[in-house]
């Protein structure tokens, strides 16, 4: 436990999420998982269903910015199929905020986000078009 001057604890301490490096969890972190999980007794997540990695963009299509996650996969039953998103679709944005790589996506997931749309900026081809995907909630 990390403690400030105060006695206040400011982190929780583990090293096993790595090894030999030693990492802090913000106190407010845990205190917010422990709140999520006693009141739904598990965290929830939200869901896209795609499956995307980070891409560097080909000059050509530079246009809209130099990277972007590439959609490798798609659940045919999940919310991104139902709004139209495709495989070879580079997601560019989420809400305004860029995509640069998968966490920035999963940033925009919030539990809160479940049951509400996720604007879309999409990169098909030298086209880019906006998408609303309703953010469904992810399988346990």
């Amino acid at each position: 436990v990390l403690v400030d001057p105060e006695g206040q604890v400011q982190a929780w301490l583990t090293t096993g999420l790595s090894r030999g490096t030693v990492l802090g969890i913000p106190a407010a972190v845990v205190a917010d998982r422990v709140a999520r999980l006693t009141a739904h007794g598990r965290i929830r997540r939200g869901y896209v269903g795609v499956a995307v990695q980070p891409v560097t963009l080909p000059a050509a299509q530079q246009a809209h910015g130099p990277h972007g996650l590439l959609v490798s996969g798609i659940d045919a039953q999940g919310p991104g199929a139902g709004a139209g998103l495709l495989v070879g679709d580079v997601l560019m944005a989420a809400d305004g905020h860029d995509l640069p790589d998968p966490a920035a996506l999963h940033a925009r997931l919030t539990e809160s986000r479940i049951g509400s749309p996720v604007e879309l900026r999409v990169l098909r081809g030298v086209a880019l078009h906006e998408i609303s995907v309703l953010v469904g909630e992810r399988a346990r």
